[in-house]
């Protein structure tokens, strides 16, 4: 099941240069139904995360097509559980943010 959410990136993608396939973490903010500010880390493969990568930075308003993903792993002997958000489009809704020459 994949879910749209609006609104802004509240950091810079970081690119993990491990030798992998191309991957990129960002978060975007989010407010609940009880007006609480929500922050949802988002993960990025491939050809998305090289263009978000390029293209994001903090403020930017984006909209963000994505899947929940969970995984399991032990730590200390004990199964632990974790969801991640995985994008499958990130769509810019404004312009980059320009430099301006003085």
């Amino acid at each position: 099941m994949a879910s749209v959410v609006l609104h802004e990136a509240r950091s810079d993608p970081m690119s993990p240069k491990d030798g992998e396939s191309p991957r990129s973490y960002f978060r975007i903010a989010t407010n609940g139904p009880t007006g609480n500010t929500y922050f949802i880390s988002v993960t990025c493969f491939g050809k998305l995360a090289t263009a978000v990568s390029e293209l994001l930075e903090v403020g930017r308003k984006v909209a963000v097509e994505a899947r929940l993903r969970s995984n399991s792993k032990e730590v200390d002997g004990k199964k632990r559980y974790y969801e991640n958000v995985v994008a499958h489009n990130v769509d810019f809704l404004d312009k980059a943010h320009q430099d301006s020459e003085s």
